[in-house]
């Protein structure tokens, strides 16, 4: 981790890796329902798809600001 990060940018890391882990089960459990049922809950998939664009964008939100960290280190 880059130096001057602090507690925001590990609860940034930490945040981003939680949305992934819950949009993926969210996406797991409507692929399974899919499969075995034949049922589209829509509002599951639309869940998935919201946590999982949340865990990119928060992901991008910690590389920028230990890129900037960096910067300013050098």
């Amino acid at each position: 981790m880059a130096a001057g990060v602090g507690k925001t940018g590990r609860s940034l890391g930490r945040s981003s890796v939680l949305f992934f882990a819950m949009g993926s089960l969210d996406a797991g459990i409507y692929l399974a329902e899919l499969i075995t049922d034949g049922d589209r809950w829509v509002q599951m998939l639309e869940s998935a798809v919201g946590l999982l664009f949340l865990s990119w964008m928060t992901g991008a939100v910690y590389l920028l600001r230990n890129r900037k960290a960096e910067r300013r280190s050098k």
